[in-house]
């Protein structure tokens, strides 16, 4: 399912990892995962930047539409949100491919 936030996310980069160690279906399980994990990083980064009161409007939008641009409305009340996505995916990823390596 395509969601707003995808363009900010990127697995790329694990996914080539990940590609040096497991099969393609062993990759696509845990990217799977990945993604999931990924989608609560960025919903509780963009929970952190909304004011609590716009928590319920920004949830229903979601709820009904995930692919919609999204963006717009909560630059709003965080002019930097996609910068904060990004950078909370990329910490994430950057913490997954530590774990692999380690």
């Amino acid at each position: 399912m395509k969601i707003f936030y995808d363009h900010l996310t990127g697995l790329d980069s694990v996914r080539a990892e990940l590609s040096q160690y497991l099969s393609p279906s062993e990759i696509e399980e845990i990217i799977l995962i990945l993604d999931e994990a990924t989608h609560h990083i960025v919903m509780e980064t963009i929970l952190k930047e909304l004011p609590l009161e716009e928590h319920d409007v920004f949830l229903e939008r979601f709820a009904n539409d995930p692919a919609a641009n999204h963006l717009r409305y909560l630059q709003q009340f965080s002019p930097r949100i996609e910068e904060h996505i990004a950078q909370a995916a990329a910490d994430s990823n950057r913490r997954f491919l530590d774990t692999i390596h380690s």
